[in-house]
């Protein structure tokens, strides 16, 4: 009992110890991937005898989140998740 009774101790002051924290932040992204052929880039070409194939790019989309935990006003830990589609003809 007297063990159970330390532990709630121990997380009522860890709990509280925490409240002047710096905030954390989440944050969600969506972003359009543009063409080679816009920038300049050209489509690519594959002959062999009984082959021909060409492949040019077209407009994609990227999108993810991110999570950033203040630990100092200094220092903070960023993680995040992304994802990118491209398309191609």
């Amino acid at each position: 009992m007297k063990a159970i009774a330390i532990i709630f101790v121990f997380i009522s002051f860890l709990g509280h110890s925490q409240s002047n924290r710096v905030p954390s932040y989440f944050g969600i992204q969506y972003q359009s991937v543009i063409p080679n052929n816009i920038l300049g880039g050209k489509s690519l070409s594959f002959t062999n005898e009984s082959f021909n194939s060409s492949i040019r790019q077209r407009i994609g989309y990227s999108m993810g989140a991110t999570v950033r935990f203040g630990i100092t006003e200094l220092i903070a830990f960023e993680t995040g998740i992304n994802f990118t589609k491209r398309n191609f003809n």
